[in-house]
């Protein structure tokens, strides 16, 4: 009788780490569709990343079922957003140009495992900005890329900001994008912000360049999103032996 008892815990566990694998095989592919070129896929990547982490309506998150998602250590390869610069920022992607057939474009790429490089490379500020910045990191008031965060503070950081100074979390960011095929969100706020993630015009995110080629239309939510997922990948893995 005791021995049947601890048979059903453990399948429940296997079914838990199942699924698991499941939503990981679904982020995987889709991650790689991503990067191919179809950026519609950071809709499934937002549900995939909602169902592993978010509680949603009657649903608890999967990670927190396994116990996994608060004892983890989360990726966290944006940093803080510069509070004493103006303009937008978007740590998580950058801009890639594309020069083919004599004519310029360009597209928010995530910045994947090149985030330690600075692919999106800082304008030097005034001296009494780059002095306070300085004094904030040693402080520790101003995170640095490449730190691994606790899940609760991970989950609601500002990796975007727009030229109004409107900025944006992960969570936000997951939430707005997942399942947007329904008609409406329940968060009017979520429908708001998914409305602004939406308009065809990068107006929000950069300043168009006298010269040069065109802003891409897409906003960078979508690439934010896919560097998201990189994150999570990253913190799944080097948490495997918490599994």
């Amino acid at each position: 009788m005791h021995s049947e008892v601890v048979d059903r815990s453990e399948v429940g566990r296997d079914e838990l780490l199942q699924r698991m694998a499941e939503q990981r095989r679904f982020l995987h592919v889709s991650c790689q569709a991503f990067d191919g070129g179809d950026q519609a896929e950071a809709k499934r990547i937002s549900t995939v990343l909602r169902v592993l982490l978010q509680d949603f309506g009657s649903g608890g998150a999967l990670l927190v079922e396994l116990d996994m998602r608060d004892r983890l250590g989360w990726l966290d390869t944006a940093g803080s957003l510069l509070p004493l610069v103006a303009g937008p920022q978007t740590p998580l992607v950058h801009l890639s140009v594309d020069e083919r057939l004599h004519r310029s474009r360009s597209s928010w790429l995530p910045t994947l495992d090149a985030w330690d490089r600075r692919l999106q490379e800082r304008q030097q500020l005034p001296p009494d900005v780059e002095e306070t910045l300085a004094r904030m990191r040693e402080d520790r008031s101003l995170r640095s890329r490449g730190g691994w965060l606790p899940f609760a503070e991970w989950w609601a950081a500002d990796v975007l900001r727009d030229t109004a100074g409107h900025t944006i979390t992960r969570a936000q960011l997951v939430n707005a994008l997942a399942d947007t095929d329904r008609q409406a969100h329940v968060d009017p706020e979520l429908e708001e912000l998914y409305r602004r993630l939406s308009i065809p015009s990068s107006a929000e995110w950069a300043t168009k360049p006298a010269h040069g080629p065109s802003l891409p239309l897409l906003t960078p939510a979508v690439a934010s999103v896919r560097q998201i997922a990189f994150e999570v990948e990253a913190s799944l893995h080097r948490g495997a032996g918490s599994v």
